[in-house]
């Protein structure tokens, strides 16, 4: 009788453990969302061969070369069968001093879905991108910088990737606004890089 008893344990587990996991696919479903309208495009407001400055709180300024490319990126989804293809455009900010690059990607999840973030070393910060301005915390009418006026500026806060020790300098926030860019970035120890004009 308990011989009868494990076997029928094996079985039905076996049978648990083989309908719990799908069969491999044998072929996918190619999504593809698409190109990215202009309107999302323009969110990026840097040029392939743009140059930008922003100058520390101690007076040194930091000249930034711009490269821009526009990539797919393709994601299989083994659960599914589909083979996702999203449209990414970046932006990268290579310093002319030995200090952290900036890079900015937009990527295009689904028809309607956007996600624009903003790399500054091991930090980073999500820009809103299909939100009205009275929905964001922050979005101030106007922000003075290096005596110009800019408005509808964003102050967002950043998350690192790694351990925010003590020893560590990383990015606290970031003063961004869409016609402009990035206007200024806050350290964590309240150093500041504030755009040239």
């Amino acid at each position: 009788m308990l011989r009868k008893v494990k076997i029928f344990a094996l079985i039905v587990c076996s049978a648990l453990i083989l309908t719990g996991c799908p069969p491999p696919c044998s072929s996918y479903v190619k999504v593809n969302y698409g190109e990215i309208p202009d309107s999302i495009l323009n969110l990026i407001p840097y040029s392939d061969g743009e140059r930008v400055s922003f100058q520390h709180s101690n007076g040194l300024v930091v000249n930034y070369s711009i490269s821009r490319t526009e990539e797919e990126s393709v994601e299989i989804e083994e659960w599914s069968c589909y083979e996702v293809n999203h449209k990414v455009i970046k932006a990268f900010l290579t310093p002319d001093y030995p200090i952290f690059q900036i890079s900015l990607y937009i990527t295009k999840f689904d028809s309607t879905y956007y996600d624009y973030s903003i790399g500054v070393g091991s930090s980073s910060v999500n820009i809103p991108v299909n939100t009205t301005p009275w929905s964001v915390d922050n979005l101030f009418d106007s922000v003075e910088v290096n005596d110009v006026l800019y408005t509808n500026v964003f102050k967002l806060k950043a998350y690192s990737y790694w351990d925010e020790s003590e020893n560590q300098i990383y990015l606290d926030s970031i003063y961004f606004n869409f016609e402009t860019g990035i206007l200024q970035l806050i350290m964590s120890n309240n150093e500041t890089y504030r755009l040239c004009n």
